[in-house]
């Protein structure tokens, strides 16, 4: 069959609507990769708690199936058709990102789970290439409004990425267990933080240039998150990410939540009558952010 040239392709990526194919525009995108797709075996796992490593094992021993195919082809669809009304606009890796995780959540397919899928599939791998450097081209070359006024900066969803501090008591595992239903039910990313204190033998170990250090806390500090997941909820830790910092908890968490990007805090806190001497109002006036406060048991029987 012969192949169209240079510029027909071009053309053809000119005219093709978000979400059809770059072979044939009247065509969805991927038809031409799910027909040569191999037929996929059904999951072996009827529990849902540890999806991302049942994809990754999926796809690696199906790595062609339709199935499995057809839900990253999904989210291509559905993450060009956000991009292409600027929703998130696809200006760089993190904005792509961003609707990737919105199309899969909107799917049921985690942001883990996708990019395992992918990952395993140099064919799923080159579409997503396309689809995002086509989405790149649009948003580069649409034409600009003449009138001076900017256009509003588009906000993330408010459950968009949801980050936990932690302290490991039984209120902190009711917190992660909201974050968690976030992120079954609306495809939230979650993060769990904790802020670790060194000792006063900590730092005299430092001041004298020993290499047990900060690094070394904070390492300690995100094993100790992981193994806390593990027994709030098993399997969890291919879909949730953990972060820690040295330094004093609220300082802590509110430059983390900033790097990381979160769009909302879930945390365990004393709530007073007196509200506005209480640590939640203090989490709330500093950190900047929505804040979903989780009474503390102590609060609740106050």
């Amino acid at each position: 069959m012969k192949q169209p040239s240079r510029e027909r392709r071009e053309a053809q990526e000119e005219e093709r609507p978000p979400g059809r194919s770059f072979v044939d525009p009247s065509r969805p995108l991927g038809a031409e990769l799910l027909e040569r797709s191999a037929p996929t075996s059904p999951p072996t796992e009827e529990n849902f708690r540890d999806r991302a490593r049942q994809a990754a094992d999926q796809a690696e021993a199906d790595r062609r199936g339709v199935a499995e195919r057809a839900k990253v082809i999904g989210v291509l669809r559905k993450a060009e058709e956000l991009m292409s009304t600027s929703n998130p606009p696809p200006n760089n890796e993190v904005d792509a990102r961003r609707a990737l995780e919105l199309a899969g959540g909107r799917l049921g397919l985690t942001y883990p789970e996708y990019r395992a899928i992918t990952d395993a599939d140099p064919e799923l791998v080159e579409l997503e290439r396309r689809v995002l450097n086509d989405a790149r081209r649009r948003w580069g070359s649409a034409p600009r409004a003449a009138a001076p006024e900017a256009p509003a900066p588009i906000e993330e969803p408010l459950l968009a990425r949801v980050i936990v501090p932690v302290d490991y008591s039984m209120d902190s595992q009711r917190a992660v267990r909201a974050a968690l239903e976030l992120q079954r039910g609306l495809g939230a990313a979650v993060c769990l933080f904790h802020a670790a204190e060194s000792s006063e033998s900590d730092e005299w170990l430092g001041g004298i240039g020993s290499p047990a250090v900060g690094g070394d806390w904070v390492a300690e500090a995100k094993d100790r998150l992981r193994r806390f997941l593990d027994n709030i909820a098993p399997g969890a830790r291919a879909v949730v990410d953990v972060r820690a910092r040295v330094g004093l908890p609220l300082d802590t968490l509110c430059e983390e939540a900033r790097s990381w990007g979160a769009t909302l805090v879930i945390a365990a806190a004393n709530v007073h009558s007196w509200l506005l001497r209480s640590p939640a109002e203090r989490l709330v006036r500093e950190v900047g952010l929505p804040v979903l406060i989780v009474p503390t048991v102590a609060t609740r029987r106050v």
